[in-house]
């Protein structure tokens, strides 16, 4: 009886550590999409600021 609880608890501390796994990649994939993002949208203001990249939106002169 004893050991049929120890791994029943066993188990679900298992399944409880894989959902964390789970939600912790889940979450730092969200951060890394977002940090990278935010890092392209910083390289594309410095390359117009610079004049290497035009500026879609600006009219022609």
């Amino acid at each position: 009886m004893l050991l049929a609880g120890t791994l029943a608890l066993a188990h679900r501390v298992l399944l409880l550590l894989s959902g964390f796994l789970a939600a912790t990649l889940l979450l730092l994939r969200v951060a890394l999409a977002g940090v990278l993002a935010l890092l392209t949208r910083i390289l594309v203001l410095l390359l117009r600021h610079s004049g290497k990249l035009p500026c879609w939106t600006s009219e022609r002169r």
